[in-house]
């Protein structure tokens, strides 16, 4: 089977149309008709039903676009871990975090990685949605949310933090807390978010979620943390102890924690083909384990 053929079929069905595929791709719709066209007379039957609004699959198409996308990237790890032999050992570990981490927390990374693997140079990079990142891309991920399904990648998590609303000592000195979610209304309120957690839609412990207006929403909990420290607000966001060196206490104050808040995994994924390298491997394991210690949520 052709991978190109194969690439061309799947970018179809994800967007629903060849123009779709077309822009995803950068390649002319006659090009991705000619390979999705030579895929079915490969196969010997139809794969997608075309229409005026788009493209349909068929049964076999199905069945295709479910196992396609493993070999694809079964493929795409096959010429990562070609790359990767003759990749030399000076080449740095290309290491992507998430928006929001507070600075001890890039603080650990790096110590962990003197102590760890001092012998691995790095390159750190922030990007807003790590899922999107690809092999071209990335060796290792830290990330917030489960990792997608890609045989490409390793994932573990490493520790489930809590998502809580949070505010100051001086903001409650001011204004009293709320006693009942319906009150939150009343109060200025800001928000995180992130995979899979919606800042406007805030969950509640006995199932549903609540629709709120926040002033504020941003991926960037640090930043967040910061606005409710000077009493700005009332904020929900992830609120984890991951500095294992003493930095004094903020002060926050977790507010209607049995009726609102919920969990978020913070994981780290590495590429298949790097993830027994020795030095990456010690790299996970010390991480892992030092998040573990650190925070008391760890699974």
């Amino acid at each position: 089977m052709d991978l190109e053929e194969l690439r061309a079929f799947l970018a179809v069905v994800e967007t629903g149309s060849f123009l779709g595929a077309s822009t995803q791709l950068g390649v002319p719709r006659g090009t991705l008709r000619r390979r999705v066209d030579t895929l079915e007379a490969r196969v010997g039957v139809a794969l997608v039903e075309r229409g005026a609004r788009g493209v349909t699959l068929t049964p076999a198409g199905r069945i295709l676009t479910e196992r396609g996308r493993t070999l694809l990237a079964e493929g795409a790890a096959l010429m990562a871990a070609a790359r990767d032999i003759g990749r030399g050992s000076s080449e740095p570990l290309r290491i992507v975090l998430p928006p929001g981490l507070p600075p001890a927390a890039l603080t650990m990374v790096l110590l962990l990685h003197e102590s760890a693997a001092p012998e691995l140079a790095l390159e750190l990079s922030v990007r807003a949605n790590p899922h999107d990142l690809t092999l071209d891309d990335a060796d290792f991920v830290v990330h917030f949310g489960a990792w997608r399904e890609d045989p490409a990648w390793v994932s573990h998590e490493l520790v489930s933090v809590p998502l809580v609303i949070l505010a100051s000592r001086g903001y409650l000195d001011r204004r009293s807390a709320p006693r009942t979610a319906a009150e939150l209304a009343e109060h200025p309120l800001a928000a995180w978010t992130g995979p899979g957690v919606d800042g406007r839609s805030w969950p509640l412990r006995d199932g549903g979620h609540l629709d709120l207006r926040p002033r504020l929403v941003t991926n960037d909990a640090h930043h967040l943390r910061a606005q409710v420290i000077a009493h700005r607000w009332l904020a929900l966001l992830p609120d984890a102890d991951l500095d294992p060196f003493g930095l004094a206490d903020d002060g926050l104050v977790r507010v209607l924690e049995a009726d609102i808040g919920g969990e978020v995994s913070l994981c780290a994924t590495v590429r298949r083909t790097l993830a027994e390298r020795p030095g990456t491997a010690k790299l996970m394991h010390v991480l892992r384990g030092t998040v573990a210690t650190t925070s008391p949520t760890s699974c």
